[in-house]
């Protein structure tokens, strides 16, 4: 979808916009070329051995708070995974460091893990649960071999991945 930048005038490439809102009451808009990734795109994903606290209210909100998933994404080279995942204090998956993680099992319904777990509720993630496409499900590391994976957000959608 062509996007618009600031006074109107068509662009010719879509485009991500981040919108932040600041303490002050300051609203900061950013936009940014976006370029889909290909229907087939598989992305390797590695498990981080960062955590994430399940008691910690604030990760059920999207904010600028993010040194876990820097430190999570620091673990693992690019070059070896196009995402990291990251578990809680009991082990339990709860998200990739930029998506809401997936497991189709067979059942034809997605697996997501609880927002209880410890993670953002994510747009793509609730859109999903609310159409019936998903349920939530502890899942362990362990469960991923059980299913295809697959990561997203609302900006990618779902991408199919792979544990690396």
């Amino acid at each position: 979808m062509p996007g618009r930048a600031e006074g109107g005038a068509p662009q010719p490439r879509p485009l991500r916009i981040r919108l932040e809102l600041f303490e002050d009451g300051r609203i900061d808009v950013q936009t940014a070329p976006f370029t889909p990734l290909a229907p087939d795109t598989t992305w390797r994903l590695k498990i981080a051995a960062t955590r994430l606290a399940s008691n910690d209210l604030l990760l059920r909100h999207k904010t600028s708070r993010r040194a876990a998933y820097i430190a999570a994404r620091a673990e693992i080279p690019a070059a070896e995974a196009e995402e990291v995942l990251l578990l809680n204090e009991r082990g339990e998956l709860c998200e990739g460091s930029i998506t809401s993680l997936f497991l189709h099992d067979g059942s034809g319904i997605l697996k997501t893990p609880p927002l209880a777990s410890g993670l953002l509720a994510g747009v793509l993630r609730q859109e999903l649960l609310d159409n019936g496409e998903a349920v939530e499900q502890t899942l362990r590391p362990e469960d991923l071999t059980q299913g295809t994976i697959f990561v997203g957000n609302s900006l990618r959608g779902l991408i199919r991945g792979s544990l690396a």
